[in-house]
C-alpha cells in the first residue's frame, strides 16, 4: 500500500508541476491574448461536468472447503511415550506436501476422534515433505487413530478437509521425537505476536531443555535495556513483558541487586523552569477561579467538569467514539475493562448518578491522580462540591451496593486522618475498595487510602495547592474567554514527578512484578495447549515441569496466590488491576542497575522532551448542532519556546489562514508568512530552477496555500490497492472468472485520471506569477519536449481554464489550472475546477483579516474532513479503517488463541473465556470487528470472518464494528493549529510561542 501511495504521489507532484507548462493565464473579464480560432473555441465554451463513475462493490462472501469423502489411511512413522501421553508422526499426503509450509503450518488443524484435544502440530519432516504430530492419553496406545484435519486456504484456492486413519503403531519407539516435537511446538508458539507465545516458547524450551529456547541468559537485564525501557512513561511494555518472561533468570538477577543507594542522590532530568509570574504580570489578566483546585496537590493532574452530567457526557463519548477509535489506532481491538475496573473500585455508577446529581445537587465536580498509568492501575479520587449532601450520599449508596453485590458483598472499616474520618467499604477480592470523606464542605471519594490522605492534608492547608501553582494561574489567565465544560490540566510539577526517579523506579520495579504474577498463568496455558485439559490444581502444574515452585512467589520474597481459573494476585494486585503507585512501598534505596538506567533514562528524556513539554490545558465544551452535537476543544501546550525553534516545526512562520467552512470532502490549509519557513525552501528551489541568467523568483507566492480532494467517486479508484494488503485484505479474493471483469485501473497513473484532488495557492501578485510560470514553461519545453500539451479549453463564469496533457505510456493525463482573482486553483477534474471557481468567484476563498486581534485567532494550519453521509470520501474511511482494524488482527487472534486451547474446557462459553482471559492475562481481545473468537474444530474462529480453513469477508465497514460505530457518530471536523506569541519579557530577549490546537468534532 505504501508504495503505491508513494508512486502515485510523485506521478501528482509532476502532473501539478506541469502548472508551469501552461500559458499565462487571464483575468476574467479583459479579452485573452491571441490564440488559434481552435483554441479560442474552445475557451469560449462552457466547461463540461466530469463524468462520476459508479461507486466499487468490494467482494464479499466465504470461500468454501473442499470435503474429502473417503477416508485416508495413513502410517505412524515414528511413535514415543512422553510423560502420561503418546506422542506419534504421521506422514500427511502429497496434496498438504505441496502447500507453502508456512501458511500451512499456521492454519492446519488435526483433531483426533476420541480422547483428549492437545496441541497437534503440522511441520516439515525428511524429504520436504509435511508431518503431523500428535498427541494422545496412554491409556490409548494401543489402539487406532481416527480424526480429522482441516487445511488453511491460500488466496483463492480454497482448503481441504479430510478424515484420516492410522493404524496401531509398531516398531521400536525414538526416544528424539519428544525433542523434536517440543521444538516445532516452541517455534510454533514463538511466532504469535503475543506475550503468551513468547513467554510459553521460552517456558517449553527450558522444560524439554532446548538449546535455543532455553533463555537468554540475562542478555537484557544484564545490560539493563529493558529496565531502561520500563521507565519510559508510555511505550515498549508488550515488548518488555515478553523480554522479562523469556529472560526470567537474568531479571531476577537484576532484581536481587542489593539496593543501598539513596534515592536523593539520583538527578532527574533538568527541566526548564519559566517565569511564570512575570509572564503573568505581563499578560494582565486575572485568572478566573477554579475551587476545586484548591483540593488537589500541586503534583497531581486534575480534570474539572461544571456538573457530574458534564462529566458522564464525556465518558460516553470516550466510549461510543473514543474508545473505537483508540483501538483502529492501537492496531487492536481488545477489552481492558479500565472503566467498569475504576467504577468498581469507587464504588460508583455513572448512569444513576449523572441522573441524580444534576445541578441542583452537584454544584461542580473534578477528578484527580498522581500518574498517568490508567490501563495498569492508579489512584483515582473525585472530588465533589455539593448543594444537597444527602441527595448524593443516597445516590453513592445504592451505587456501592449495587457493586458489592456483584463482588461478594463489602465490608466497612475506617481511619483517621488530619482530623478526618476516612469512610472504608471494601469486597473480599479487592475490586470495590471506596474510600469516602468530608472536608469543609467538599466530598472526597477514592480508590487509594494515600491519594485521599493527600487531598485531605491539601484541602487543610498542609501540602502545597495546585491552585497556588504560578504555572496553573498563568494558564488559567492565558484562555480565560475558552469556554471550558470541561478543564483538565497537567503542570510543571507533575511532569516532574512521572519523570522523576522515585515514581520511574517504583513503575518499574511494578512491570517487573507483573510479570512474575504471569508466571503461573502461563504456564497453566501451556499445559492446556500440550494436554488439552486444564490442570485441576497448581500442585499438578509444578509435576509437569512447566513451573517451578520459586515462580509463586516474587524476587522479594512476596507470596503470590494461584490456582487455576483464578486471577493471580499479590501485594502488587493482579495482571488487570495493579495497586497504585502512590499506595505501594516509597522508593528509597536503589540498586546500582537501577541507578545506571535512571540516569540514561533521564538523558534521553531531555534529549526528546524538555525543550518542549510542559504544562498542557484543555478545555472541552460541547453544543448543540442541527441533529447531533458539535464538540469544541482547546489544547495549550505552555513549553515557552524561542521563535527559532518553533519555526522547526512551523513550515507556515507567522502566516494565518481562516478558511470557509467545508461542505463537504478533505482539505488542508497552510498560511504562509514573511518569514515562513515553505517560502524560504521555495525560494531555494526557484534558484536551482534558474534558466539561463535569470533566476526564477516566486516572490508572487501569497499568503495561503491550499491541498484538498472532493467528495467524488473518482477517490475510491484507490480501494484497488486494498486488494494487494495480504492478511489485511478487505475483499475476497477474486475467483479466475471474477478477474476478466475486475473494476478499477490498471496501474497508478491510471488511478489519477480525474482523481478529485485540488490545489488553490494565494496569490500575491498576478504579474509575477504570470512571468514564473512562463519560465518554467520554457523550461519544461527544452528538457521534454513534446512530452506535454496544453491550451484554453472552456470557461466558467467568466474564468478561462487551461488543460495541460501529459503523454506517458500510451496514457493520458489532463490537469486543469485557472487564476480567478488573487487565487491560482489547480486540479486534475473538471468538475472541482468549476467547484473551485465557484468557491472563488463567491468570496469562499481565505480572506487575511485586517484586524491583528481577528488574525490572532485564525490558525497557521487548518485540517478539515467532512465526508457526505453515502460518499466516496467516507467509504474510503470506512476501507482505511477497517484496514487499520485488521493490522491488529493476528496478535487478538494469538491472545484468544492462547486461552481457548489453553482453557478447552471454557472453549464453547466466550463469556467465561473472556473473563479468564482479563484474569490470567489482564486483557480480553475482540475479532476487528467487536467480537469473541470461538474454537472451531476447524481451528480458530471469527464469527463475521471464519477461519483460515474457511475465511469469509463481510462487508465494509461489518456491522457492528468499531469502525461503524465510529462513522455512525462521525460528522466532521475541522482543526487548526498555531504557535502564539506570549508575552515579551524583554525589548533584548527571544519572542517565546507557545503551541495551541483547536478542535471541532460534528457529531450525528
Amino acid at each position: 500500500m505504501s508504495g503505491y501511495r508513494l508512486a502515485s504521489g510523485s506521478v501528482l507532484g509532476a502532473a501539478l508541476t506541469l502548472v508551469a507548462c501552461a500559458p499565462p493565464a487571464v483575468e476574467p473579464k479583459p479579452p485573452a491574448p491571441a490564440a488559434s480560432s481552435s483554441a479560442a473555441a474552445a475557451a469560449s465554451a462552457p466547461l463540461a461536468e466530469e463524468a462520476e463513475p459508479a461507486i466499487p462493490k468490494l467482494r464479499t462472501g466465504r470461500i468454501a472447503p473442499i470435503d474429502h469423502a473417503d477416508p485416508l489411511v495413513l502410517k505412524v512413522r515414528r511413535h514415543v511415550m512422553d510423560g502420561d501421553e503418546q506422542l506419534l508422526e504421521l506422514p500427511l499426503p502429497q496434496f498438504a506436501s505441496e502447500a507453502p509450509g508456512d501458511q500451512f503450518w499456521f492454519g492446519t488443524e488435526a483433531r483426533l476422534s476420541s480422547g483428549s484435544a492437545p496441541l497437534q502440530l503440522v511441520g516439515r519432516g525428511s524429504g520436504n515433505e509435511m508431518v503431523l504430530w500428535l498427541r494422545r492419553p496412554k491409556a490409548e496406545a494401543n489402539s487406532e487413530l481416527a480424526g480429522d484435519a482441516y487445511t488453511p486456504a491460500l488466496g483463492a484456492q480454497p482448503g481441504h478437509h479430510f478424515k484420516f486413519r492410522a493404524p496401531v503403531p509398531s516398531g521400536p519407539a525414538t526416544p528424539a521425537l519428544a525433542a523434536q516435537w517440543a521444538e516445532a511446538a516452541s517455534e510454533y508458539l514463538a511466532r504469535s505476536p503475543t506475550l503468551f507465545g513468547a513467554a510459553a516458547s521460552a517456558r517449553l524450551g527450558q522444560r524439554y531443555r532446548l538449546v535455543k529456547a532455553a533463555g537468554s541468559g540475562g542478555r537484557g537485564f544484564g545490560s539493563g535495556s529493558e529496565l531502561m525501557q520500563l521507565m519510559d512513561t508510555f511505550s515498549g511494555r508488550t515488548a518488555v513483558q515478553a523480554a522479562l518472561a523469556i529472560d526470567r533468570g537474568g531479571a531476577l538477577l537484576a532484581a536481587k541487586q542489593p539496593r543501598t543507594l539513596p534515592i536523593a542522590k539520583l538527578q532527574p532530568p533538568e527541566l526548564q523552569r519559566h517565569p511564570w509570574a512575570e509572564l503573568s504580570k505581563r499578560l494582565a489578566v486575572t485568572p478566573p477561579d477554579e475551587p476545586l483546585a484548591k483540593a488537589v496537590p500541586a503534583d497531581f493532574y486534575f480534570v474539572r467538569a461544571k456538573s457530574f452530567g458534564a462529566f458522564t457526557e464525556m465518558l460516553s463519548l470516550v466510549q461510543s467514539i473514543g474508545a473505537p477509535a483508540a483501538d483502529l489506532l492501537d492496531g487492536t481491538s481488545s477489552e481492558r475493562g479500565s472503566l467498569p475496573r475504576y467504577l468498581a473500585e469507587l464504588g460508583i455508577e455513572t448512569s444513576d448518578l449523572s441522573r441524580v446529581l444534576g445541578p441542583e445537587v452537584v454544584q461542580d465536580f473534578a477528578l484527580t491522580g498522581s500518574d498517568p498509568y490508567v490501563h495498569e492501575g492508579s489512584d483515582v479520587t473525585l472530588i465533589f462540591r455539593l448543594k444537597s449532601p444527602l441527595l448524593f450520599r443516597a445516590a453513592l449508596l445504592k451505587a456501592l451496593a449495587t457493586h458489592g453485590a456483584a463482588h461478594g458483598g463489602t465490608q466497612s472499616t475506617s481511619f483517621n486522618h488530619e482530623g478526618v474520618t476516612v469512610e472504608v467499604a471494601r469486597s473480599p477480592d479487592g475490586r470495590v475498595r471506596q474510600h469516602h470523606a468530608v472536608v469543609g464542605g467538599m466530598e472526597l471519594v477514592s480508590n487509594s487510602p494515600a491519594a485521599i490522605k493527600r487531598v485531605i492534608s491539601t484541602l487543610q492547608g498542609k501540602s502545597p495547592q495546585l491552585a497556588d501553582e504560578p504555572d496553573f494561574r498563568y494558564m488559567l489567565a492565558r484562555d480565560a474567554q475558552v469556554p471550558a465544560d470541561l478543564l483538565a490540566f497537567i503542570g510543571d510539577r507533575f511532569v516532574e514527578t512521572v519523570v522523576g526517579p522515585a515514581q520511574k523506579i517504583a513503575e518499574a520495579r511494578r512491570q517487573i512484578a507483573l510479570a512474575e504474577l504471569g508466571a503461573a498463568p502461563v504456564a497453566a496455558l501451556l499445559y492446556g495447549w500440550i494436554h488439552g485439559r486444564s490442570p485441576v490444581a497448581k500442585n499438578q502444574l509444578l509435576q509437569s515441569g512447566l513451573l517451578a515452585a520459586g515462580e509463586l512467589q516474587h524476587v522479594d520474597g512476596g507470596r503470590i496466590d494461584w490456582a487455576p481459573g483464578i486471577a493471580p494476585r499479590s501485594s502488587w494486585g493482579t495482571p488487570a488491576a495493579l495497586e497504585p503507585l502512590l499506595d505501594l512501598p516509597a522508593v528509597c534505596k536503589v540498586s546500582v542497575i537501577e541507578r545506571d538506567r535512571y540516569s540514561l533514562f533521564a538523558q534521553a528524556y531531555r534529549r526528546r522532551w524538555s525543550e518542549y513539554i510542559d504544562p498542557v490545558a484543555l478545555r472541552v465544551s460541547s453544543s448543540r448542532r442541527g441533529d447531533g452535537r458539535s464538540l469544541h476543544a482547546e489544547l495549550r501546550v505552555l513549553p515557552l519556546v524561542p521563535e527559532e525553534a518553533a519555526a522547526k516545526f512551523d513550515l507556515g512562520g507567522d502566516g494565518r489562514v481562516a478558511p470557509a467552512e467545508l461542505a463537504s470532502g478533505l482539505r488542508f490549509s497552510i498560511g504562509i508568512g514573511e518569514k515562513a519557513y515553505l517560502r524560504e525552501a521555495l525560494d531555494g528551489l526557484a534558484d536551482f530552477l534558474r534558466s539561463g541568467s535569470q533566476s526564477f523568483r516566486l516572490d508572487w507566492l501569497g499568503d495561503y496555500a491550499m491541498l484538498g480532494v472532493a467528495d467524488r467517486n473518482e477517490l475510491l479508484r484507490t480501494l484497488r490497492a486494498s486488494r494487494e494488503l495480504g492478511d489485511m485484505q478487505l475483499e475476497r479474493p477474486a475467483s479466475p472468472e471474477e478477474l476478466g471483469r475486475d473494476w478499477g485501473p490498471e496501474d497508478e497513473l491510471t488511478a489519477l485520471v480525474g482523481s478529485p484532488v485540488y490545489m488553490v495557492i494565494g496569490l500575491r501578485s498576478r504579474v509575477g506569477a504570470t512571468v514564473a510560470l512562463t519560465g518554467l514553461r520554457k523550461l519544461a519545453e527544452s528538457t521534454a519536449p513534446g512530452a506535454f500539451s496544453w491550451a484554453p479549453l472552456a470557461a466558467h463564469r467568466g474564468a478561462e481554464v487551461v488543460r495541460i496533457v501529459a503523454h506517458e505510456r500510451g496514457q493520458e493525463l489532463a490537469l486543469y489550472y485557472a487564476m480567478v482573482g488573487d487565487a491560482l486553483l489547480v486540479t486534475l477534474n473538471r468538475s472541482v475546477m468549476r467547484q473551485l471557481i465557484d468557491q472563488a468567484v463567491d468570496g469562499k476563498l481565505p480572506q487575511r483579516a485586517k484586524k491583528p486581534a481577528a488574525l490572532a485567532q485564525q490558525g497557521q494550519v487548518v485540517l478539515e474532513l467532512a465526508p457526505q453521509k453515502r460518499g466516496a470520501l467516507r467509504a474510503l474511511l470506512a476501507a482505511a479503517l477497517s484496514a487499520a482494524a485488521l493490522e491488529g488482527q493476528r496478535s487478538a487472534r494469538g491472545v484468544a488463541e492462547a486461552v481457548l486451547r489453553g482453557v478447552p474446557e471454557s472453549a464453547h462459553d466466550a463469556g467465561r473465556s473472556a473473563q479468564l482471559s482479563m484474569l490470567y492475562l489482564g486483557v480480553a481481545p475482540l475479532t476487528p470487528d467487536g467480537r469473541r473468537y470461538s474454537l472451531a474444530p476447524e481451528g480458530i474462529a471469527d464469527p463475521l470472518r471464519g477461519s483460515a480453513h474457511a475465511p469469509k469477508w463481510p462487508s465494509v465497514p461489518a456491522p457492528g464494528s468499531p469502525a461503524e460505530q465510529v462513522l455512525g457518530t462521525f460528522g466532521g471536523l475541522r482543526s487548526d493549529l498555531s504557535f502564539d506569541d506570549e508575552p515579551l519579557l524583554s525589548s533584548s530577549g527571544p519572542r517565546l510561542r507557545s503551541l495551541r490546537v483547536r478542535l471541532d468534532l460534528w457529531l450525528r
